[in-house]
């Protein structure tokens, strides 16, 4: 009787280890679906602020006529800096950068001038009167790139097709 008793305590360690394994193996992959998940959030927490600047060509219109230049938006919660837009003209020809060194939480518009710094000071809009119309219809007149700092200093490149990257 004693060495069928051992046999049954044997095959029963075996199954024993046997499921530990196969709890091991299952714990590792959950593990690394979780480890997944995590790098996910906060990869999308990082883009979260960065997603809401933009900037796009747009006309002010108002009783005195007609301004061309752009839109800056700045949706994000906190200021960004460094930020550099280029575009082209209605013509398609290339525009100067427009270089800011900080752009608070709001939406701008920047009128296109002829002097020497070749952009107005950004002007809120909801200080201005008139309509603001963006560009739509025209690929030729557009934004090309737009590039920035976060608040946490990492850059960010919003290309021409509206993409968001990691600089």
């Amino acid at each position: 009787m004693g060495t069928f008793a051992a046999l049954v305590s044997a095959g029963a360690s075996v199954g024993a280890l046997v499921a530990a394994i196969a709890a091991a193996v299952v714990a590792r992959r959950l593990y690394a679906i979780e480890v997944g998940r995590d790098v996910a959030s906060a990869e999308a927490a990082r883009r979260e602020e960065p997603s809401k600047v933009c900037a796009w060509v747009a006309t002010w219109l108002d009783d005195e006529g007609r301004d061309d230049g752009m839109e800056l938006v700045n949706g994000a919660s906190t200021p960004v800096y460094d930020v550099l837009v280029h575009s082209t003209s209605k013509t398609g020809r290339e525009e100067p950068v427009l270089r800011m060194n900080v752009v608070p939480p709001g939406r701008y518009f920047v009128r296109r001038t002829n002097t020497q710094y070749h952009w107005d000071f950004p002007r809120p809009v909801r200080h201005l009167v008139g309509e603001i119309r963006p560009i739509m219809k025209k690929p030729d007149w557009t934004v090309t790139e737009l590039t920035f700092a976060d608040a946490a200093g990492r850059r960010w490149r919003r290309d021409e097709h509206g993409t968001l990257h990691a600089h």
